[in-house]
C-alpha cells in the first residue's frame, strides 16, 4: 500500500507538473514568437523601406526631367510625364522586393504601392499617382512621397493565432530644379556621350581626371562629342558666336534634345574661340570682349537621334570640364580636358548628382540656397621622399636641350649659347658613373615640320610650320654615342618646350628601371611660344628676365608648366636651367622641382637648388657641374616634389573689396565649397588650409603658376560679382599654394 500509495503521489504530482509546464511552454512560445518574429517583423521593415528609399529617388529623378514652368518656377508635365513617373516607382520598387498585386510584373498596376505629389513644404499635393491628369505648375509640385504595405507570414507567432504581419514604409524625396543638374545655362556648344565614361570605376567620371572626347563628325566610329546648336542653326559662324558668348544657350533641361551642329574644328574661329579658353585669356569677336574661363559647362548625352543638320542630343546631365588642349587638324580630332565635377555644387549636405540622380531623401525640405557662390580648392601639395643611406643609387638621367634659333647667338665676346650647351652636357655625361649603373638620354626641340595651315594667337597670321621635340637617345650607358649626338647639334626656329617636356617625360618613364632615381635636366633659353600640339603662337619678343608674355602666349606657358608638373607627380626630379636673359621667370622656374633648405642653415645654397640662371658661359658650366656632383649623391638628399590634389578642409572666405568677411566656409572632402543667400555684389575670395603642417594660403594663376599678388604673395584673392537675379555662380579653381617649410618658390616672401 505503501509503495501503491508513493506511486499514486507521483503520478498526482507528475499530472499537476504537466499543467504547469504546459502553461510555460505557452508563455515561452510566446516570448519565442515575440523574440523571433519581431526580428522578422524587423527586417521586412528594412526590406519594405529600402524598396521605397529606391522607387522614391527613382521617381525624384524622372520628375527632374520634366519641363520647368518659368512663370510658377514649378515642375510641370503631361499626363504621359505622370505615367512615366509612376511606371518608374513601381518599377524600381518591384525590383526590390515589393511583390506585384495582381500577377502581372509588367503592367503598372501594383496596389502594394502608394505615390503622392508633394510641395516646397513636403505636403501632398493632389491625388494619388497616376490620377491627377499631369502635373499642373498649381500644384507648386517638388518631389514625390512613396508608400508600401506589405504583409508577411510568420513563424511561431501563427501558435498564438498570429498567421501574418503587416509592416509599412514611406520616404519622399525633394528634387527641385535649382539644386543639381535637372537644368543648366550659360553651356559651352559640346555635348559629351555618357559612354565616355564606361570604362571607369561604377561606370561614373573620375574627378581631376583627364579626359581626350573625339568629334563625333571627324571619327564617328569611336567619337564622343559633338557641337551643339541652341537654336537649330547649324552654321558655323553661329557656333563661333556661341562659343564665344555662352549666354547665348539660354537654359536647357535633363530631357530635352538639344539641336546639333556640323562645326568645322579646324576652322580659324573655333580654334581661336577654344585657344582663350583654354589659356583663360580676355577674347574679343565682332566688338564683344570676354573673359574666357577654361573650366565650362558642357552637356552630357545618352543618345542621339535624327542626322545631319537633323540631329539631336538627349541630354541627361550637365558637367564642369576643364578645356587643356584640343587637336583639329588630320583624321582624328579631339579636344582635352580635366573632369571637375557634375554640377552639384548646389545639392544639399549628402545629395548626388549623377547624370539623372538628381533628388535627395529628406526628413524636411530644404531652405530655398537663393544666390549662390560655388567653386573648388585645388593645392600644389609637396610632397618630401626620405634619402637613402646608400651611396650611390643609380640615376636615370633625360637631358633636353633648347635648339631653337635663338641658341646660335653669341655671349658677349664670347662663343655661341649652342656650343656652351653643347660643351657643359659633354662634361656632365663624363661624370656619371656608368659602372654603377648611371644612363643618359638626349631629347631635343625643336623639330620642324608641315602641316594645316592655322593662324597665330598673337597676330593672326597664317601658318602651316608645327615645332615639335625628338629623342636623339633614350637611356643608354653608352656616353660616347650621346655626346656624339650632342657635338653634331645645330639651332634654328621657335621654342617648343611643352612638347619637348612631354616627350622627354614619356621616354624617360617608359625607359625607366626599378631602383634607379629619374631626372629630368631642361635647359632653354627662351621665351615658350609652341603650343603643345606644336603651333606657334606668333609671339617673338623676349619679356626679359622676371617680365610677363602677352595672355596671346599664356597656353604655350601654361602647357609647358601642366607637362612639368606630371613630370613631377611621376617622381622625377627636374632641374630647370635658364640660359641668358630672354626668358620669362615664372615659367621657367615653375616647371622645376621645388627648391629646399636641405641642410637646414636657414637659406637656399646653389647646391640645393633646382631652378638656375645661366647668365654667360662660364654659368652654364659651372650649373652642369653642380647638378653632376648632386645626381652621384642624390638618393641621400632625398627630393621634393609637388602634385594637385583636393583642397579637402580648406577655409574659404568671402570678402568685401576692402577684405571685410562677409562669409565663411569649408571646403568638403572633393574640395568643394559654395556660399548660399549672397547678396548682389562684388566680392573677393580667399583661401588657405593646413596640410601636414604647412599653411596653403598663397592663390596662384594655375597650379604651381606664379601668386595673383606678386608683390604680397598672401594678400592674392579671386574676383567675383553677384547679380539681382538667383542662381549658381560657379567661379574659376582657386588654386593655393605655400611658402612654409623648406620648400619654397624664389617669390615667396
Amino acid at each position: 500500500m505503501k509503495g501503491t500509495t508513493f506511486f499514486r503521489s507521483v503520478r498526482r504530482e507528475t499530472g499537476q507538473s504537466l499543467v504547469i509546464i504546459g502553461g510555460a511552454l505557452v508563455v515561452l512560445m510566446a516570448l519565442l514568437a515575440l523574440v523571433t518574429d519581431a526580428g522578422n517583423a524587423y527586417v521586412q521593415r528594412q526590406r519594405v523601406q529600402n524598396a521605397v528609399d529606391a522607387a522614391t529617388l527613382a521617381g525624384g529623378a524622372e520628375l527632374a526631367r520634366t519641363y520647368v514652368d518659368p512663370d510658377s518656377g514649378h515642375y510641370a508635365g503631361t499626363p504621359q510625364d505622370e505615367n512615366r513617373i509612376w511606371q518608374t516607382i513601381v518599377r524600381v520598387a518591384q525590383a526590390n522586393g515589393i511583390p506585384d498585386s495582381n500577377g502581372n510584373p509588367n503592367d503598372s498596376v501594383n496596389t502594394n504601392i502608394e505615390a503622392y505629389f508633394i510641395g516646397p513644404d513636403g505636403q501632398r499635393v493632389g491625388v494619388p499617382l497616376p490620377n491627377n491628369g499631369g502635373i499642373p505648375p498649381s500644384y507648386e509640385v517638388s518631389g514625390v512621397e512613396v508608400r508600401s504595405t506589405l504583409a508577411f507570414g510568420t513563424f511561431f507567432a501563427r501558435v498564438i493565432g498570429f498567421d501574418e504581419m503587416e509592416t509599412s514604409a514611406d520616404a519622399f524625396a525633394q528634387a527641385h530644379p535649382d539644386w543639381c543638374p535637372a537644368s543648366a545655362s550659360n553651356l559651352f556648344p559640346i555635348a559629351v556621350s555618357a559612354a565616355l565614361f564606361q570604362d571607369d570605376p561604377g561606370g561614373k567620371p573620375i574627378e581631376g581626371a583627364t579626359y581626350r572626347i573625339w568629334d563625333k563628325n571627324s571619327n564617328s566610329s569611336y567619337g564622343n562629342f559633338g557641337w551643339i546648336s541652341w537654336d537649330n542653326d547649324p552654321s558655323n559662324t553661329t557656333l563661333i558666336a556661341n562659343m564665344h558668348d555662352t549666354r547665348r544657350s539660354g537654359t536647357w533641361h535633363v530631357g530635352d534634345l538639344v539641336p546639333g551642329a556640323t562645326g568645322v574644328m579646324n576652322s580659324s574661329g573655333v580654334r581661336q574661340e577654344l585657344d582663350a579658353y583654354i589659356a583663360g585669356a580676355t577674347h574679343s569677336r565682332n566688338g564683344l570682349t570676354i573673359q574666357h574661363d577654361p573650366s565650362v559647362i558642357i552637356p552630357i548625352y545618352d543618345y542621339t537621334v535624327g542626322n545631319g543638320n537633323n540631329l539631336k542630343y538627349h541630354i541627361v546631365g550637365f558637367a564642369r570640364f576643364r578645356l587643356t588642349n584640343y587637336k583639329s587638324t588630320g583624321g582624328d580630332k579631339w579636344i582635352e580636358g580635366v573632369f571637375e565635377r557634375y554640377v552639384d555644387t548646389t545639392s544639399p549636405p549628402g545629395g548626388g548628382c549623377y547624370l539623372t540622380q538628381t533628388v535627395k531623401l529628406y526628413d524636411e525640405p530644404p531652405a530655398d540656397l537663393g544666390r549662390v557662390i560655388a567653386g573648388t580648392v585645388h593645392l600644389n601639395e609637396i610632397f618630401y621622399t626620405e634619402g637613402s643611406s646608400e651611396q650611390h643609387v643609380p640615376v636615370d638621367v633625360m637631358l633636353v636641350l633648347d635648339i631653337s634659333g635663338s641658341m646660335n647667338a653669341s655671349w658677349s665676346g664670347g662663343s655661341s649659347k649652342l656650343q656652351s650647351a653643347k660643351d657643359a652636357l659633354i662634361a656632365f655625361n663624363n661624370t656619371l658613373n656608368v659602372v654603377e649603373g648611371d644612363r643618359v638620354g638626349l631629347t631635343t626641340f625643336p623639330t620642324v615640320g608641315r602641316g594645316a595651315q592655322y593662324r597665330t594667337t598673337c597676330d593672326n597670321y597664317k601658318m602651316n610650320l608645327y615645332l615639335y621635340s625628338e629623342v636623339r637617345s633614350s637611356l643608354t650607358d653608352n656616353v660616347g654615342y650621346v655626346n656624339s649626338i650632342i657635338q653634331g647639334l645645330s639651332a634654328d626656329s621657335g621654342t617648343s618646350l611643352a612638347h619637348a617636356i612631354q616627350t622627354a617625360r614619356e621616354q624617360l618613364l617608359a625607359d625607366l628601371r626599378p631602383g634607379a632615381i629619374p631626372v629630368l635636366i631642361i635647359a632653354s633659353d627662351g621665351i615658350v611660344n609652341v603650343t603643345l600640339d606644336g603651333k606657334w603662337t606668333g609671339f617673338g619678343g623676349a619679356a626679359g628676365q622676371g617680365q610677363n608674355t602677352p595672355s596671346c602666349n599664356n597656353q604655350a606657358e601654361q602647357q609647358t608648366i601642366e607637362q612639368a608638373n606630371l613630370a613631377k607627380e611621376a617622381g622625377i626630379i627636374v632641374f630647370s636651367i635658364a640660359i641668358g636673359d630672354g626668358f620669362n621667370t615664372a615659367v621657367t622656374e615653375a616647371i622645376a622641382s621645388p627648391d629646399a633648405d636641405y641642410d637646414g642653415n636657414g637659406q637656399i645654397d646653389d647646391y640645393e637648388k633646382h631652378f638656375y640662371i645661366a647668365r654667360n658661359a662660364s654659368d652654364l658650366a659651372n650649373i652642369y657641374q653642380l647638378i653632376g656632383n648632386r645626381v652621384q649623391q642624390i638618393a641621400e638628399e632625398g627630393s621634393y616634389y609637388t602634385k594637385e590634389t583636393l583642397g579637402a578642409g580648406a577655409t574659404v572666405e568671402l570678402r568685401t573689396t576692402s577684405g571685410a568677411i562677409v562669409q565663411t566656409t569649408t571646403a568638403n572632402n572633393a574640395g568643394a565649397f559654395q556660399f548660399t543667400d549672397v547678396a548682389p555684389g562684388d566680392y573677393r575670395l580667399t583661401a588657405r588650409v593646413n596640410r601636414n603642417g604647412l599653411i596653403y594660403d598663397i592663390l596662384t594663376y594655375g597650379n604651381g603658376g606664379p601668386p595673383r599678388d606678386p608683390n604680397n604673395p598672401r594678400n592674392g584673392y579671386v574676383e567675383v560679382s553677384i547679380g539681382q537675379g538667383t542662381g549658381i555662380t560657379q567661379v574659376e579653381v582657386l588654386y593655393l599654394s605655400t611658402c612654409d617649410g623648406a620648400a619654397r618658390p624664389t617669390w615667396c616672401p
